[in-house]
């Protein structure tokens, strides 16, 4: 569910962080679960945007350091708190000054890798492109078959690389026409189908 460039970039940046050295557009392609000529497509992208660096035609890729810091450091607070991060904040953590994160934020915006509003930043994943409420639909029954519990709001947004966020919204929508149940504020979901009778039953196997 993530858009292309994402994977790839993330994807690259995750293989280099593993061997310090450049990696194979194969290898960036099969860790981003895309095409060949969709890695390759979306590197020359990022290569003209400035964030990564090739090695010869065919000698591989390598993330440039302090745009793949800025992005993962902007990563790894947005999953924390799933909401808009302060440029100060990652500063803080890198001990750069506010104008040069402020700089590269810029750059991976450019890139259509991040995207600013409400006073900050967050990286572009699936929020941006979210999807179909049937899917988060599909995903709950799925996941409910399997144990007959309760599902948590975490464990679909998981399962489809979405914020939490966007499933509650969908789910809280669902709740609204009878079309799942919901377990308290924080004890999960469970689907609910009409039955003949007018009322609602749980899906069998």
């Amino acid at each position: 569910m993530l858009p292309q460039r994402v994977k790839v970039y993330e994807g690259l940046c995750a293989l280099y962080a593993k061997r310090l050295s450049y990696i194979h557009v194969r290898e960036v392609a099969r860790r981003a679960h895309v095409p060949l000529s969709t890695a390759s497509s979306e590197l020359a992208c990022l290569e003209a945007a400035g964030l990564v660096v090739r090695k010869g035609v065919r000698g591989g890729w390598r993330p440039r350091h302090m745009y793949e810091c800025t992005y993962r450091h902007l990563l790894d607070v947005y999953r924390r708190s799933q909401s808009y991060v302060q440029v100060q904040t990652i500063a803080d953590l890198q001990d750069r000054s506010y104008w040069t994160v402020r700089l590269h934020l810029k750059q991976l915006q450019v890139a259509g890798l991040v995207v600013q509003g409400r006073g900050g930043w967050k990286p572009k994943r699936c929020n941006d492109i979210a999807p179909a409420s049937g899917m988060v639909l599909d995903v709950l029954s799925q996941l409910y078959v399997e144990d007959f519990l309760f599902v948590r709001t975490v464990q679909i947004a998981q399962r489809l690389d979405v914020s939490a966020a966007h499933v509650r919204d969908v789910l809280r929508n669902y709740e609204g026409v009878g079309q799942v149940e919901r377990k308290g504020l924080r004890g999960g979901w469970k689907p609910l189908m009409p039955t003949t009778d007018g009322k609602n039953a749980v899906p069998t196997m």
